[in-house]
Protein backbone atom coordinates (compact mmCIF):
# COMPACT_ATOMS: atom_id res chain seq x y z
CA UNK A 1 0.00 0.00 0.00
CA UNK A 2 2.81 2.40 1.19
CA UNK A 3 4.76 1.80 -2.29
CA UNK A 4 1.85 2.18 -4.46
CA UNK A 5 1.27 5.56 -2.85
CA UNK A 6 4.81 6.63 -3.07
CA UNK A 7 4.44 5.75 -6.70
CA UNK A 8 0.93 7.43 -7.37
CA UNK A 9 2.61 10.59 -5.95
CA UNK A 10 5.44 10.47 -7.78
CA UNK A 11 3.75 10.08 -10.97
CA UNK A 12 1.56 13.07 -10.08
CA UNK A 13 4.84 14.81 -9.86
CA UNK A 14 6.02 14.03 -13.23
CA UNK A 15 3.21 13.47 -15.56
CA UNK A 16 2.37 17.22 -15.82
CA UNK A 17 5.43 18.39 -17.71
CA UNK A 18 5.36 15.35 -19.97
CA UNK A 19 1.59 16.68 -21.04
CA UNK A 20 1.99 20.58 -20.66
CA UNK A 21 2.46 22.35 -23.83
CA UNK A 22 6.28 22.82 -23.11
CA UNK A 23 7.15 18.91 -23.34
CA UNK A 24 8.02 19.34 -27.08
CA UNK A 25 11.77 20.29 -26.30
CA UNK A 26 12.07 18.09 -23.43
CA UNK A 27 10.78 14.83 -25.27
CA UNK A 28 13.48 15.66 -27.39
CA UNK A 29 16.42 15.61 -25.37
CA UNK A 30 14.95 12.61 -23.63
CA UNK A 31 14.91 10.89 -26.72
CA UNK A 32 18.64 12.08 -27.14
CA UNK A 33 19.26 11.38 -24.23
CA UNK A 34 18.38 7.35 -23.97
CA UNK A 35 19.65 6.99 -27.75
CA UNK A 36 23.13 8.34 -26.67
CA UNK A 37 22.98 5.99 -23.12
CA UNK A 38 22.10 3.39 -25.91
CA UNK A 39 25.22 3.74 -27.98
CA UNK A 40 27.19 3.66 -24.70
CA UNK A 41 25.89 0.22 -24.08
CA UNK A 42 26.59 -0.69 -27.55
CA UNK A 43 30.31 0.91 -27.66
CA UNK A 44 31.06 -1.31 -24.42
CA UNK A 45 29.75 -4.77 -26.20
CA UNK A 46 32.90 -3.81 -28.53
CA UNK A 47 34.82 -3.40 -25.78
CA UNK A 48 34.00 -6.42 -24.75
CA UNK A 49 34.92 -8.51 -28.27
CA UNK A 50 38.00 -6.14 -28.29
CA UNK A 51 39.40 -7.78 -25.04
CA UNK A 52 39.06 -11.29 -26.69
CA UNK A 53 41.16 -9.88 -29.84
CA UNK A 54 43.65 -7.64 -28.62
CA UNK A 55 44.49 -10.30 -25.78
CA UNK A 56 44.49 -13.60 -28.27
CA UNK A 57 47.10 -11.45 -30.62
CA UNK A 58 49.20 -10.53 -27.21
CA UNK A 59 49.13 -14.45 -26.79
CA UNK A 60 50.10 -15.30 -30.26
CA UNK A 61 52.85 -12.50 -30.53
CA UNK A 62 51.15 -10.99 -33.45
CA UNK A 63 52.71 -7.66 -33.69
CA UNK A 64 50.69 -6.88 -36.58
CA UNK A 65 47.00 -7.69 -35.02
CA UNK A 66 48.41 -6.04 -32.24
CA UNK A 67 48.68 -2.87 -33.50
CA UNK A 68 44.83 -2.75 -35.45
CA UNK A 69 43.35 -4.16 -32.58
CA UNK A 70 45.14 -0.77 -30.70
CA UNK A 71 43.89 1.07 -33.77
CA UNK A 72 40.32 -0.44 -33.10
CA UNK A 73 40.35 0.71 -29.59
CA UNK A 74 41.62 4.08 -30.25
CA UNK A 75 38.32 4.44 -32.66
CA UNK A 76 35.69 2.77 -30.07
CA UNK A 77 36.96 4.86 -27.46
CA UNK A 78 36.92 8.07 -29.37
CA UNK A 79 33.38 7.48 -30.28
CA UNK A 80 32.45 6.63 -26.55
CA UNK A 81 34.08 9.53 -25.15
CA UNK A 82 31.76 11.74 -27.46
CA UNK A 83 28.45 10.00 -27.01
CA UNK A 84 29.39 10.13 -23.04
CA UNK A 85 30.04 13.94 -22.86
CA UNK A 86 26.79 14.91 -25.11
CA UNK A 87 24.72 12.25 -23.12
CA UNK A 88 25.47 14.40 -19.92
CA UNK A 89 25.50 17.56 -21.63
CA UNK A 90 22.25 16.99 -23.05
CA UNK A 91 20.71 15.21 -19.38
CA UNK A 92 21.99 19.05 -17.87
CA UNK A 93 19.65 20.70 -20.90
CA UNK A 94 16.83 18.94 -19.83
CA UNK A 95 17.11 19.29 -16.06
CA UNK A 96 16.69 23.59 -17.06
CA UNK A 97 13.62 22.68 -18.82
CA UNK A 98 11.96 20.71 -16.67
CA UNK A 99 12.90 22.37 -13.55
CA UNK A 100 12.02 25.53 -15.13
CA UNK A 101 8.46 24.77 -15.42
CA UNK A 102 8.08 22.67 -12.16
CA UNK A 103 9.20 25.80 -10.81
CA UNK A 104 7.23 28.23 -12.46
CA UNK A 105 4.30 25.69 -11.55
CA UNK A 106 5.27 25.18 -7.64
CA UNK A 107 5.53 29.37 -7.80
CA UNK A 108 1.91 29.70 -9.18
CA UNK A 109 -0.04 27.33 -6.93
CA UNK A 110 1.84 29.08 -3.88
CA UNK A 111 1.33 32.56 -4.57
CA UNK A 112 -2.45 31.39 -5.62
CA UNK A 113 -5.05 32.37 -3.23
CA UNK A 114 -2.40 33.53 -0.98
CA UNK A 115 -1.76 29.52 -0.28
CA UNK A 116 1.73 30.89 1.39
CA UNK A 117 -0.11 32.85 4.02
CA UNK A 118 -3.30 29.88 4.47
CA UNK A 119 -0.41 27.04 4.66
CA UNK A 120 1.31 29.56 7.89
CA UNK A 121 -2.99 30.10 9.33
CA UNK A 122 -3.76 26.43 8.59
CA UNK A 123 -0.50 25.63 10.67
CA UNK A 124 -0.46 22.73 7.21
CA UNK A 125 3.21 21.66 9.33
CA UNK A 126 4.93 22.15 6.21
CA UNK A 127 8.28 23.37 7.43
CA UNK A 128 10.63 25.91 5.00
CA UNK A 129 8.18 25.73 1.34
CA UNK A 130 11.03 27.98 -0.29
CA UNK A 131 13.56 25.22 0.37
CA UNK A 132 11.34 22.89 -1.65
CA UNK A 133 10.65 24.94 -4.32
CA UNK A 134 14.80 26.15 -4.45
CA UNK A 135 16.51 23.39 -3.78
CA UNK A 136 14.35 20.19 -3.65
CA UNK A 137 12.39 20.48 -7.23
CA UNK A 138 16.40 20.86 -8.25
CA UNK A 139 17.54 17.77 -6.18
CA UNK A 140 14.00 15.65 -8.10
CA UNK A 141 14.71 16.76 -11.34
CA UNK A 142 18.21 16.10 -11.47
CA UNK A 143 17.86 12.73 -9.04
CA UNK A 144 14.57 11.54 -11.01
CA UNK A 145 16.52 11.94 -14.79
CA UNK A 146 19.83 10.26 -13.45
CA UNK A 147 18.21 6.95 -11.79
CA UNK A 148 15.60 6.94 -14.23
CA UNK A 149 18.60 6.98 -17.68
CA UNK A 150 21.08 4.88 -15.41
CA UNK A 151 18.19 2.22 -14.84
CA UNK A 152 17.78 2.41 -18.43
CA UNK A 153 20.88 2.10 -19.18
CA UNK A 154 21.82 -1.17 -16.40
CA UNK A 155 18.83 -2.74 -17.89
CA UNK A 156 19.95 -2.58 -21.21
CA UNK A 157 23.80 -3.83 -20.37
CA UNK A 158 22.41 -6.37 -18.36
CA UNK A 159 19.98 -8.23 -21.04
CA UNK A 160 23.18 -7.77 -23.83
CA UNK A 161 26.16 -9.07 -21.38
CA UNK A 162 23.74 -11.77 -19.97
CA UNK A 163 23.52 -13.03 -23.48
CA UNK A 164 27.30 -12.48 -24.50
CA UNK A 165 28.06 -14.29 -20.52
CA UNK A 166 25.26 -17.11 -21.20
CA UNK A 167 27.28 -17.70 -24.71
CA UNK A 168 30.95 -17.79 -23.15
CA UNK A 169 30.29 -19.76 -19.88
CA UNK A 170 30.73 -23.35 -19.83
CA UNK A 171 28.32 -25.91 -18.34
CA UNK A 172 29.46 -27.34 -15.08
CA UNK A 173 29.20 -30.34 -13.39
CA UNK A 174 28.09 -30.20 -9.55
CA UNK A 175 27.27 -33.41 -7.82
CA UNK A 176 26.20 -35.11 -10.85
CA UNK A 177 24.50 -31.85 -11.74
CA UNK A 178 24.70 -30.11 -15.15
CA UNK A 179 24.43 -26.16 -14.52
CA UNK A 180 24.33 -24.21 -18.46
CA UNK A 181 25.62 -20.93 -18.11
CA UNK A 182 26.61 -21.26 -14.13
CA UNK A 183 28.87 -18.20 -14.51
CA UNK A 184 25.62 -16.23 -15.01
CA UNK A 185 23.73 -17.87 -12.44
CA UNK A 186 26.82 -17.27 -9.88
CA UNK A 187 26.67 -13.58 -10.39
CA UNK A 188 22.84 -13.21 -10.53
CA UNK A 189 22.75 -14.83 -6.92
CA UNK A 190 26.05 -13.14 -5.67
CA UNK A 191 24.33 -9.94 -6.56
CA UNK A 192 20.79 -10.22 -5.32
CA UNK A 193 22.22 -11.48 -2.21
CA UNK A 194 24.46 -8.01 -2.26
CA UNK A 195 20.77 -5.73 -2.66
CA UNK A 196 19.00 -7.24 -0.28
CA UNK A 197 21.93 -6.67 2.42
CA UNK A 198 22.26 -3.33 1.37
CA UNK A 199 18.85 -2.35 1.40
CA UNK A 200 18.27 -3.79 4.82
CA UNK A 201 21.06 -1.69 6.10
CA UNK A 202 20.42 1.68 4.04
CA UNK A 203 16.78 1.91 4.22
CA UNK A 204 17.17 4.31 7.52
CA UNK A 205 19.08 6.93 4.82
CA UNK A 206 15.73 7.53 3.07
CA UNK A 207 14.30 9.18 7.07
CA UNK A 208 17.85 10.81 7.44
CA UNK A 209 17.85 12.13 4.07
CA UNK A 210 14.77 13.69 4.56
CA UNK A 211 15.07 15.09 8.12
CA UNK A 212 19.14 16.26 6.84
CA UNK A 213 17.36 18.83 4.19
CA UNK A 214 14.67 19.93 6.72
CA UNK A 215 17.12 21.30 9.58
CA UNK A 216 19.92 23.00 7.00
CA UNK A 217 17.12 24.87 5.91
CA UNK A 218 16.06 25.55 9.24
CA UNK A 219 19.06 26.18 9.69
CA UNK A 220 19.41 28.63 6.88
CA UNK A 221 16.30 30.50 7.77
CA UNK A 222 17.33 31.53 11.01
CA UNK A 223 20.07 33.19 9.60
CA UNK A 224 17.96 35.24 6.94
CA UNK A 225 15.67 36.17 9.64
CA UNK A 226 18.44 37.82 12.33
CA UNK A 227 19.69 39.87 8.49
CA UNK A 228 15.70 40.67 8.11
CA UNK A 229 15.23 41.48 11.71
CA UNK A 230 18.35 43.13 12.57
CA UNK A 231 17.21 46.30 14.39
CA UNK A 232 14.62 44.82 16.14
CA UNK A 233 17.48 42.64 17.84
CA UNK A 234 19.75 45.38 18.05
CA UNK A 235 17.59 47.10 19.59
CA UNK A 236 16.01 44.78 22.24
CA UNK A 237 19.61 43.45 22.53
CA UNK A 238 18.88 39.54 21.38
CA UNK A 239 21.92 38.39 20.19
CA UNK A 240 22.48 36.14 23.38
CA UNK A 241 19.61 34.83 22.64
CA UNK A 242 19.91 34.44 18.21
CA UNK A 243 22.70 32.55 19.08
CA UNK A 244 21.21 29.89 21.13
CA UNK A 245 18.51 29.28 18.34
CA UNK A 246 22.34 29.07 15.38
CA UNK A 247 23.39 26.77 18.11
CA UNK A 248 20.49 24.74 18.60
CA UNK A 249 19.74 24.40 15.10
CA UNK A 250 22.63 23.73 13.94
CA UNK A 251 22.90 21.09 16.70
CA UNK A 252 20.21 19.50 14.70
CA UNK A 253 21.82 19.40 11.22
CA UNK A 254 25.17 17.82 12.64
CA UNK A 255 23.48 15.09 14.92
CA UNK A 256 21.50 14.09 11.79
CA UNK A 257 24.70 14.05 9.73
CA UNK A 258 26.60 11.65 12.79
CA UNK A 259 23.25 9.46 11.24
CA UNK A 260 23.66 9.56 8.10
CA UNK A 261 27.43 8.98 8.13
CA UNK A 262 27.13 5.95 10.53
CA UNK A 263 24.91 4.25 7.98
CA UNK A 264 26.82 5.48 5.33
CA UNK A 265 29.78 3.55 6.66
CA UNK A 266 28.21 0.28 7.29
CA UNK A 267 26.79 0.42 3.75
CA UNK A 268 30.77 1.23 2.47
CA UNK A 269 31.59 -1.73 4.53
CA UNK A 270 29.37 -4.24 2.76
CA UNK A 271 29.61 -2.89 -0.45
CA UNK A 272 33.54 -2.84 -0.65
CA UNK A 273 33.43 -6.16 0.26
CA UNK A 274 31.14 -7.36 -2.10
CA UNK A 275 32.79 -5.70 -4.82
CA UNK A 276 36.38 -6.65 -3.98
CA UNK A 277 35.87 -10.36 -3.76
CA UNK A 278 33.72 -10.77 -6.95
CA UNK A 279 36.32 -9.04 -8.87
CA UNK A 280 38.57 -12.46 -9.10
CA UNK A 281 35.33 -14.89 -9.72
CA UNK A 282 35.25 -14.53 -13.56
CA UNK A 283 39.08 -15.71 -13.99
CA UNK A 284 38.28 -18.21 -11.47
CA UNK A 285 35.68 -19.79 -12.99
CA UNK A 286 37.23 -19.45 -16.45
CA UNK A 287 41.22 -20.53 -15.90
CA UNK A 288 40.40 -24.27 -15.68
CA UNK A 289 39.27 -24.50 -19.51
CA UNK A 290 42.37 -21.83 -20.26
CA UNK A 291 44.73 -24.28 -18.82
CA UNK A 292 43.29 -27.17 -20.03
CA UNK A 293 44.54 -25.74 -23.39
CA UNK A 294 40.57 -25.36 -24.38
CA UNK A 295 40.22 -21.61 -24.68
CA UNK A 296 42.85 -18.96 -25.73
CA UNK A 297 43.56 -16.15 -23.25
CA UNK A 298 41.52 -13.63 -25.10
CA UNK A 299 38.88 -16.17 -23.82
CA UNK A 300 39.16 -15.21 -20.18
CA UNK A 301 39.64 -11.71 -20.40
CA UNK A 302 36.57 -11.27 -23.04
CA UNK A 303 34.36 -13.49 -20.22
CA UNK A 304 36.21 -11.19 -17.19
CA UNK A 305 34.49 -8.08 -18.74
CA UNK A 306 31.16 -9.33 -19.58
CA UNK A 307 30.91 -11.02 -15.90
CA UNK A 308 32.00 -7.38 -14.77
CA UNK A 309 29.09 -5.96 -16.96
CA UNK A 310 26.42 -8.10 -16.08
CA UNK A 311 27.62 -7.00 -12.19
CA UNK A 312 27.54 -3.81 -12.66
CA UNK A 313 23.96 -3.94 -14.04
CA UNK A 314 22.76 -6.12 -11.32
CA UNK A 315 24.82 -3.76 -8.53
CA UNK A 316 23.14 -0.48 -9.98
CA UNK A 317 20.70 -0.55 -7.71
CA UNK A 318 23.49 -0.95 -4.75
CA UNK A 319 25.84 1.65 -6.56
CA UNK A 320 23.14 4.38 -6.40
CA UNK A 321 21.36 3.59 -3.09
CA UNK A 322 22.78 6.81 -1.28
CA UNK A 323 21.33 8.85 -4.29
CA UNK A 324 17.94 6.90 -4.28
CA UNK A 325 17.76 7.03 -0.27
CA UNK A 326 17.96 11.08 -1.12
CA UNK A 327 15.65 10.78 -4.13
CA UNK A 328 12.83 9.28 -2.11
CA UNK A 329 12.97 11.90 0.76
CA UNK A 330 12.91 14.55 -2.00
CA UNK A 331 9.71 13.45 -3.67
CA UNK A 332 7.66 12.64 -0.35
CA UNK A 333 8.70 16.40 0.48
CA UNK A 334 7.29 17.64 -2.70
CA UNK A 335 4.35 15.34 -1.89
CA UNK A 336 3.42 16.84 1.39
CA UNK A 337 3.65 20.32 0.05
CA UNK A 338 1.80 19.72 -3.17
CA UNK A 339 -0.96 18.13 -0.65
CA UNK A 340 -0.65 20.64 1.80
CA UNK A 341 -0.93 23.52 -0.48
CA UNK A 342 -4.40 21.85 -1.73
CA UNK A 343 -5.51 21.25 1.66
CA UNK A 344 -5.50 24.50 2.62
CA UNK A 345 -6.91 25.74 -0.75
CA UNK A 346 -9.78 23.53 0.24
CA UNK A 347 -10.12 24.23 4.05
CA UNK A 348 -9.94 28.18 3.18
CA UNK A 349 -12.63 27.62 0.86
CA UNK A 350 -14.50 26.30 3.34
CA UNK A 351 -13.72 29.42 6.30
CA UNK A 352 -14.07 31.98 3.58
CA UNK A 353 -17.08 34.20 3.78
CA UNK A 354 -17.94 37.79 2.78
CA UNK A 355 -16.62 40.78 2.62
CA UNK A 356 -18.54 44.36 2.09
CA UNK A 357 -16.44 47.35 1.89
CA UNK A 358 -18.21 50.56 3.12
CA UNK A 359 -16.19 53.82 2.17
CA UNK A 360 -16.75 56.56 4.07
CA UNK A 361 -19.68 54.87 6.61
CA UNK A 362 -18.79 54.27 10.22
CA UNK A 363 -17.76 50.65 10.63
CA UNK A 364 -19.19 49.11 13.81
CA UNK A 365 -18.74 45.62 15.49
CA UNK A 366 -20.41 44.22 18.26
CA UNK A 367 -19.58 41.19 20.23
CA UNK A 368 -16.53 39.93 17.82
CA UNK A 369 -15.21 36.69 18.44
CA UNK A 370 -12.24 35.95 16.26
CA UNK A 371 -10.10 32.68 16.37
CA UNK A 372 -7.07 31.21 13.71
CA UNK A 373 -8.55 28.52 11.62
CA UNK A 374 -6.11 26.57 13.85
CA UNK A 375 -7.76 27.55 16.96
CA UNK A 376 -5.64 30.02 18.16
CA UNK A 377 -7.84 33.25 19.72
CA UNK A 378 -7.63 36.53 18.64
CA UNK A 379 -10.54 38.79 19.63
CA UNK A 380 -12.62 37.50 22.40
CA UNK A 381 -16.04 39.60 22.52
CA UNK A 382 -14.71 43.24 21.01
CA UNK A 383 -16.65 45.49 20.33
CA UNK A 384 -15.65 48.49 18.77
CA UNK A 385 -16.78 51.51 16.32
CA UNK A 386 -14.61 53.29 13.46
CA UNK A 387 -15.57 56.48 12.33
CA UNK A 388 -14.09 58.39 8.93
CA UNK A 389 -11.03 60.50 10.33
CA UNK A 390 -10.50 59.32 13.47
CA UNK A 391 -7.22 58.17 14.28
CA UNK A 392 -7.02 54.43 15.39
CA UNK A 393 -4.24 52.54 17.95
CA UNK A 394 -3.80 49.21 17.39
CA UNK A 395 -1.50 47.52 20.12
CA UNK A 396 -0.64 43.62 20.58
CA UNK A 397 1.75 41.21 20.88
CA UNK A 398 4.39 40.23 18.35
CA UNK A 399 2.49 38.24 15.86
CA UNK A 400 -1.11 39.08 16.97
CA UNK A 401 -2.36 40.44 13.62
CA UNK A 402 -1.61 44.33 14.22
CA UNK A 403 -0.82 44.36 10.55
CA UNK A 404 -3.27 42.12 8.90
CA UNK A 405 -5.94 44.68 10.33
CA UNK A 406 -5.21 47.08 8.36
CA UNK A 407 -5.26 45.35 4.70
CA UNK A 408 -3.44 47.04 1.97
CA UNK A 409 -5.36 48.64 -0.50
CA UNK A 410 -5.24 47.05 -4.18
CA UNK A 411 -5.69 50.68 -5.79
CA UNK A 412 -3.06 52.35 -3.96
CA UNK A 413 -0.93 49.71 -2.33
CA UNK A 414 -1.08 51.29 0.58
CA UNK A 415 -2.00 50.60 4.53
CA UNK A 416 -5.27 51.91 5.33
CA UNK A 417 -6.74 55.26 4.35
CA UNK A 418 -3.57 57.45 3.73
CA UNK A 419 -1.51 55.63 5.36
CA UNK A 420 2.21 55.00 4.87
CA UNK A 421 3.38 51.95 2.88
CA UNK A 422 5.07 50.14 5.62
CA UNK A 423 4.82 46.30 5.94
CA UNK A 424 4.01 46.29 9.51
CA UNK A 425 1.98 48.97 11.56
CA UNK A 426 5.04 49.36 14.17
CA UNK A 427 7.10 50.39 11.56
CA UNK A 428 4.79 53.30 10.86
CA UNK A 429 5.81 54.28 14.71
CA UNK A 430 8.76 56.12 13.29
CA UNK A 431 7.80 57.72 10.11
CA UNK A 432 4.62 58.98 11.03
CA UNK A 433 3.53 60.08 7.51
CA UNK A 434 -0.31 59.04 7.99
CA UNK A 435 -3.49 59.53 10.54
CA UNK A 436 -2.21 55.72 12.16
CA UNK A 437 1.15 56.90 12.37
CA UNK A 438 1.10 60.02 14.09
CA UNK A 439 -1.51 58.60 16.37
CA UNK A 440 1.27 56.36 17.69
CA UNK A 441 2.90 57.48 21.13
Amino acid sequence: MEKTRFLTAFWALTKPYWVSEQRGKGVGLLAAVVGLSLALVWLDVQFNTWNKNFYNALEQKNQAEFFRQFGIFTGIALLWIVAQVYRLYMQQMLQIEWRTWLNDRFLTQWLNERAYYRLELLNRGVDNPDQRIAEDLRMFVDNTLDLGIGLLSSFVSLVTFTIILWQLSADYTIAGTTIPGFMFWTVLVYSLIGSVIVHVIGKPLIKLGFNQQRFEADYRFSLVRLRENAEGVALYKGEGLELTTFRERFGHVIENWWGIMRTRKRLNWVASFLFQFSVPFPYIIAAPRYFAGEVMLGYIFQVASAFLNVRGALWWFIDIYPQFAAWKATVDRLTTFTESLEQANVEMGELAGERDEAAGETIGIEALQLALPHGKPLLASTSIQLRPGEDVLVTGPSGAGKSTFFPRSPASGRTGKGACDCRAVRACFSCRRSPICRSAP
